[in-house]
């Protein structure tokens, strides 16, 4: 069964988000803590500028939807009523996919040259084969489509930030990863060391990889070469699917 959802809903409830906090960069949801005893739906919101993150439990009981709304207005300057609506624009996400990371700014950096890998002129052979194997693991998605921001360092240096969704069709989205965690997840997936990070960084995948619909010993390597492609080669898409 197919866990895609609508990209225009996902683009509705990022607005809201933005439309109040004008700096957020990205948006991500994720279920944290101790998973069999104190698991929290969580909401992080990243900002452009060095501030701190601001997370929001998302948790439904009404202890928590209370509490979670009096803090969001503690650390910002929001109004009640702008984070309730932050706060509700988050749980909607999450009920669409609760382990997603978007990109939540529209400061993307200029398209590259060489966007995609069709119009790289005498592709090397490595990189056609990786994109190839690609697109062989992943017969539900159409499409990888690479988002990119800046966020702005402690040293005043401008840092680029990569996100990247596959896509099903025109219309819907079935994951949604933030590159900078391809690389904890791949190491986990292959050679999987005992630590804090390890439980959940193994769930997160699982999860992945049922919204990919495929298996999740497959998933570290489908990481490791989206990563390659979007990060290392910065291409902006990724055709998987050739008729």
């Amino acid at each position: 069964m197919s866990m895609a959802y609508k990209r225009s809903d996902i683009l509705s409830h990022l607005a809201i988000i933005q439309h109040h906090i004008p700096q957020a960069m990205s948006v991500t949801t994720d279920v944290v803590g101790n998973v069999v005893a104190q698991s929290q739906n969580s909401l992080t919101i990243q900002r452009t500028t060095g501030a701190k993150n601001l997370r929001l439990d998302l948790t439904p009981h009404a202890m928590h939807e209370g509490r979670s709304i009096d803090r969001l207005v503690a650390s910002t300057s929001l109004s009640k009523a702008a984070a309730e609506e932050i706060y509700w624009a988050g749980r909607e996400l999450f009920k669409l996919n609760p382990r997603g990371s978007w990109c939540a700014t529209n400061t993307d950096a200029p398209t590259k040259d060489f966007a995609t890998a069709d119009i790289v002129p005498d592709l090397h052979h490595y990189v056609r084969e990786c994109m190839a194997r690609l697109g062989s693991m992943l017969p539900a998605a159409d499409l990888m489509k690479v988002d990119t921001s800046t966020k702005q360092g402690p040293d005043g240096r401008a840092r680029k930030r990569q996100w990247i969704r596959f896509t099903k069709g025109d219309q819907y989205e079935l994951t949604a990863i933030d590159t900078a965690s391809i690389s904890a997840h791949v190491a986990d997936g292959f050679v999987p060391r005992p630590s804090e990070f390890l439980q959940a960084n193994q769930l997160r995948m699982a999860a992945w990889a049922k919204q990919l619909e495929v298996g999740t010993d497959d998933l570290p390597e489908i990481l490791h070469l989206a990563g390659f492609a979007a990060v290392q080669l910065g291409f902006e898409e990724v055709a998987l699917q050739r008729g």
